[in-house]
């Protein structure tokens, strides 16, 4: 071979590997690189005190990540947006920042989705499609934009564990997936890709291991954007009830179960929730949507895995009936539920509101939640408060559990300014169920006094003559403008 065919297949060999590598390795913001939908979230946000439920604490700032979706929107986790007071975002190599504002915010499973008015935001842009739940073993990526810089930054790692775990932001066991790709303090909200598809949203890490991460899978996403397509998010149906593992064998040949059945021991159920006036504590639940429940609460999963029954709330909308089959009393029954969003008696974690609160005669009452709990020092508060939040079930006409969270000194209160959180039971003898029972009860003296009763037996009583001076005294030597939080009566 001379010289000159030699030089010719030199050229072609060198030609055919820059085509291979053109396919192989697209220029950043092509169609088949996800960085350009990549989005920098600054946010400003302030919080709500629960000492001092009248004020508000001081400002705060966030960055975080997010990704262009479909419709121009941009998805991102809502614990970065929570209390938001302004959000400014940037692309991915962009240089200006726009404001932004949310859409639609799904505290219960942590994801949100903002808008951008200015269209030569979106300019340019491919929007990152969603794919399907990847396998354990998968190789994935994530994009963000973690402290330590300003540049996007790119991690890849594993797919380690698909389960139901807890979220941090709201305290729902919800489905999720465990990566092992470094995630740190400002990922939070950026895409998690499968080959170019979006599998995920970074949401949290577990602290005590290295490069062990957790994101919101896309069943959970898509859940959530089919939700908001009436205009409003009404949030992740519950069961409502408590329940119990039929593993024993001892147990099982109590409740006459034979070796063929399955199912869970049903422990309590929820006033007004998805199975109140259907199951009752003692039913053994077997199926929900016919789908048989293991024993140990489990459910069928994919490639032949197994995973808790509350996965099957992904797949569902408030409002869904579903079938339901049960064991009660030795013989099987089927019935129809429709599936509801109940709220426990103390609420988990709140956010973009105020807390309740009502101020009479220097008492200052709440509602208990998990953000007054948050005030006490690790796990600090009262044996009571923690055993209502944990077992507390609502009642009819009993929704909210009220406490005397403080009392500001003055002479009408003297000697209860160390009664704080009480649990109220009644007062002037009416059963407080609610923030409005108790101020609608402080309208209606009883022979002249006031009387707050708690459940642990302590007492108040106040001059019903001196209490309405001393309110107004108290308020105005406290700089505290109103005596109760808005839209109470």
């Amino acid at each position: 071979m001379n010289l000159r065919k030699i030089a010719i297949l030199i050229n072609l060999v060198v030609v055919i590997v820059f085509l291979t590598n053109v396919s192989i390795f697209p220029e950043a913001g092509s169609k088949t690189d996800p960085k350009s939908a990549v989005v920098r979230i600054d946010v400003v946000s302030q919080y709500s005190s629960y000492l001092d439920p009248w004020k508000m604490n001081s400002q705060m700032t966030f960055n975080g990540s997010g990704c262009i979706i479909g419709g121009n929107r941009i998805l991102t986790n809502a614990h970065l947006v929570a209390n938001r007071m302004y959000i400014q975002v940037k692309k991915a190599g962009g240089v200006n920042k726009y404001p932004a504002e949310v859409d639609f915010i799904a505290h219960d499973c942590d994801l949100a989705l903002l808008k951008v008015k200015d269209p030569k935001f979106f300019k340019g842009v491919t929007p990152v499609s969603l794919g399907d739940i990847p396998r354990e073993g998968d190789d994935v990526t994530a994009y963000g934009f973690p402290s330590g810089g300003d540049k996007i930054s790119i991690t890849q790692g594993v797919v380690s564990r698909i389960e139901i775990s807890k979220y941090s932001h709201s305290k729902r066991s919800l489905f999720s997936i465990q990566i092992d790709a470094a995630l740190n303090p400002g990922n939070s909200g950026g895409p998690v890709i499968k080959d170019i598809s979006l599998v995920g949203v970074a949401f949290q890490v577990l602290k005590k291991q290295e490069n062990t991460g957790y994101i919101i899978p896309v069943p959970v996403i898509k859940r959530f954007l089919t939700d908001i397509k009436d205009g409003k998010y009404d949030g992740f149906p519950r069961l409502g009830t408590r329940i119990q593992p039929l593993e024993n064998k001892a147990f099982r040949s109590y409740l006459k179960l034979d070796n063929t059945q399955n199912g869970i021991y049903v422990k309590a159920v929820f006033y007004g929730s998805s199975m109140w006036g259907t199951l009752k504590k003692g039913d053994v639940l077997l199926t929900f949507d016919g789908v048989p429940i293991a024993k140990d609460g489990t459910v069928e999963f994919v490639n032949n895995d197994r995973i808790s029954l509350s996965y099957l709330l992904t797949k569902y909308q408030i409002g869904d009936k579903v079938k339901i089959s049960f064991i009660r009393d030795g013989k099987k029954n089927e019935k129809t539920i429709t599936l509801k969003m109940d709220t426990p008696l103390v609420p988990g974690p709140q956010y973009d509101m105020r807390p309740g609160y009502f101020i009479f005669g220097g008492l200052v009452f709440m509602v208990e939640s998990s953000n007054y709990l948050r005030t006490w020092e690790e796990d600090g508060a009262p044996t009571e408060l923690k055993f209502f939040r944990k077992l507390g079930l609502k009642r009819k006409n009993y929704s909210q559990l009220i406490i005397l969270a403080k009392v500001l000194a003055h002479d009408i209160n003297q000697g209860y300014q160390s009664m704080t959180d009480l649990i109220v039971t009644h007062v002037n003898g009416k059963r407080i169920g609610c923030l409005k029972d108790l101020a609608d009860a402080f309208k209606l003296p009883v022979a002249g006094y006031h009387t707050v009763r708690s459940y642990t037996g302590e007492v108040i009583v106040l001059d019903a003559k001196k209490v309405k001076k001393a309110t107004e005294e108290i308020l105005t030597r406290y700089g505290i403008e109103r005596d109760r939080s808005l839209g109470l009566k």
